[in-house]
């Protein structure tokens, strides 16, 4: 009796190690298929990657590059999605960017609703001459939070803008932080 009691002890053991093990291993399978889940894209001279569940999507603006959203703030009535990040690209002109930055800024922020948050310099993309503007708007259904990066490369202006409705944006960081991380722009 004492050794079938011990041996089905010890199978319940391996069993629970057993168990654990493949609970683990899932969980990892799980994070590591997050991490690859993701969607590239390379349009007029950038290069973008960003999550699965993100689409390319349409922009107002005559200087988008690439402009994507997130498939879940999509609003069915106006197809608009209230998460996003656009790209654009300007010629410089012979202006600084430093003064473009700080005339654009003059000009949002002189529209007394909005609220500037934060303006310097950026560390988003290393090694290279790089704004950061981050602000509030409130001029549509919404209040929207924005995170602008400005960045000078080979004469060229790009500016890379993440938005979000202010309750959200801080959930939204971590992706912005992410495709802010893959982008190459050339």
């Amino acid at each position: 009796m004492k050794k079938s009691v011990l041996i089905i002890g010890v199978v319940i053991v391996v069993l629970l190690i057993f168990v654990a093990i493949g609970l683990s291993n899932h969980e990892k399978s799980k994070t590591n298929t997050n991490e690859t889940e993701v969607q590239t894209v390379s349009q007029n001279g950038v290069f973008i990657k960003f999550p699965y569940d993100w689409t390319v999507a349409r922009s107002m603006s005559n200087d988008s590059v690439i402009a994507i959203t997130d498939l879940n703030s999509v609003n069915e009535s106006s197809s608009m999605g209230n998460v996003n990040v656009n790209i654009e690209r300007r010629q410089l002109d012979g202006e600084s960017m430093e003064d473009f930055f700080n005339d654009t800024y003059s000009n949002i922020l002189s529209n007394t609703t909005n609220e500037v948050i934060s303006l310097g310099n950026s560390t988003a993309f290393p090694g290279e001459n790089a704004l950061e503007a981050d602000y509030l708007t409130d001029t549509d259904s919404e209040p929207k939070q924005h995170k602008a990066i400005w960045v000078e490369k080979n004469g060229q202006l790009y500016v890379i803008l993440c938005t979000a409705p202010v309750n959200d944006f801080s959930n939204q960081e971590k992706y912005f932080n992410f495709i802010l991380s893959h982008i190459r722009l050339n």
